[in-house]
């Protein structure tokens, strides 16, 4: 199996390296495995989360928009992103109604301004916030090898995300539990936003003819946070201890333009001490739940 999983992931770097064809939406989502048998989420393996920064007028962002789904598609429902519009690239301008639109959020300024994203240059991203502030950005191109690095770490918490949104009054009821499989040191905190997926919206983007896209379809987009900027902390510096379960619940109420069938609860529990055994801000586990359940096929 050590020698499959190998085999698979190299496979799947030189089909990404060597692949010159664009992929258009809708992007296929594997949620039965990927390339490397498994697909399950949250329960008892090392979920990856993906924050993909981007704007609306950064003509290569797109590219990394498709080096994500090429990893979703590999690791299925381990791999989650979250597209975060920030920074310079992501203001609306005034003076083009096809750019008037404004996607930013403030969990997506204040974590752009903390990691210096687009100072450094978009695309760019962060895989499981890994490195800390000062080393934290990950070119497109180098996603890949640390996503596989950072599947196969220790599974320290399960996520588990409960949905439940009434049409009626467009109010929307999230439960979530973080359950964490050893006793750990530090100060541990949760992290619970709303992705919204298919919104056509232009993009610039130097790969199609007159540099605009006018029906991209941006995915995984981060609407808004549930619980503040930085999310709330779980255990006040407490020892954790093996099998201790923290419980957190919300609402949030939908604006017009969020729609329910397309949009995702994603929630991650993350090390936010400034020294020790992780990264500061260092996510140990992701997982995201629809807000409308799908059914079976």
């Amino acid at each position: 199996m050590k020698l499959y999983r190998i085999f698979a992931f190299m496979l799947m770097l030189a089909v990404a390296f060597a692949a010159c064809e664009k992929i258009d939406p809708p992007y296929k989502v594997v949620t039965d495995g990927g390339g490397n048998g498994s697909g399950e989420s949250g329960d008892t393996v090392r979920n990856v989360l993906i924050e993909d920064f981007t704007g609306h007028t950064c003509v290569n962002c797109p590219s990394a928009a498709h080096k994500a789904h090429e990893l979703i598609n590999f690791y299925g429902q381990r791999v989650v992103v979250m597209s975060v519009h920030a920074g310079w690239f992501a203001r609306p301008d005034a003076h083009d109604p096809l750019f008037a639109t404004d996607f930013r959020t403030e969990s997506g300024e204040a974590w752009n301004t903390f990691w210096s994203v687009d100072i450094q240059g978009n695309p760019n991203g962060l895989i499981n916030r890994l490195g800390g502030a000062a080393n934290g950005v990950i070119n497109p191109d180098n996603w890949a090898p640390v996503v596989e690095d950072e599947s196969q770490k220790e599974f320290l918490a399960k996520v588990t995300i409960n949905n439940d949104y009434n049409d009626s009054n467009k109010r929307l009821s999230v439960e979530v539990e973080a359950e964490f499989q050893k006793d750990m040191e530090g100060e541990y905190w949760l992290y619970v936003g709303l992705l919204q997926d298919s919104i056509v919206a232009p993009q610039k983007d130097e790969d199609v003819e007159g540099g605009i896209d006018t029906n991209y379809v941006h995915m995984h987009t981060l609407r808004t946070s549930l619980n503040g900027i930085w999310g709330e902390v779980l255990n006040d510096g407490e020892t954790i201890v093996e099998k201790a379960t923290y419980d957190k619940t919300y609402t949030l109420d939908f604006e017009d333009d969020w729609v329910p069938e397309h949009c995702h609860i994603v929630a991650f529990v993350y090390y936010a001490s400034n020294e020790g055994l992780y990264d500061d801000k260092y996510v140990i586990q992701v997982d995201q739940e629809s807000v409308i359940p799908k059914l079976e096929e």
